[in-house]
């Protein structure tokens, strides 16, 4: 809905209250009193694919996880994207992050979009419901893809 009405997401937790960590920094903050609880195999899932990335990329893993959120729609805007900005993913690597933990796009969308066995993939449009490939032809326009990194950023002081 904000993306047809052309406004802008802030997200709220998109570094996870700080589990996206790698294995190394779990175990420099274990015991500490403000950990409440650590994180799920879910999230150390996650971390593991982001931590991949971003050694690859020579960058942190917190960048990496709102770029990836950036690269979901156009107009999302995390409050803390310093490094976000530089960094590039290609369409395999945001898959590889997609594909870290299974996702459940729910009903009606999982019968519609997942029909014959196919996986759900968030650039999936109308032109992938089977059943309406089967009795017509659809011609869409092409969604609105996420800005391109910004080079030559200024580093944080």
């Amino acid at each position: 809905m904000c993306e047809a009405e052309g406004m802008s997401l802030a997200p709220w937790g998109a570094l996870c209250r700080g589990h996206f960590r790698t294995d190394e920094q779990l175990e420099e903050t274990k015991g500490q009193s403000r950990q409440m609880g650590g994180p799920s195999e879910e999230q150390r899932a996650v971390s593991a694919a982001l931590n991949k990335i971003a050694k690859a990329k020579n960058v942190g893993i917190t960048g990496v996880a709102l770029r990836y959120v950036m690269h979901k729609s156009p107009y999302v805007f995390p409050i803390r994207q310093h490094e976000a900005l530089r960094i590039e993913l290609t369409d395999e690597e945001v898959d590889e992050m997609d594909k870290a933990v299974p996702f459940d796009i729910g009903f009606p969308l999982s019968m519609l979009l997942e029909m014959g066995g196919e996986q759900y993939d968030s650039r999936m449009s109308s032109k992938d419901i089977k059943l309406l490939n089967t009795n017509t032809h659809i011609n869409m326009v092409q969604g609105t893809k996420a800005p391109a990194p910004r080079q030559g950023i200024a580093q944080p002081v």
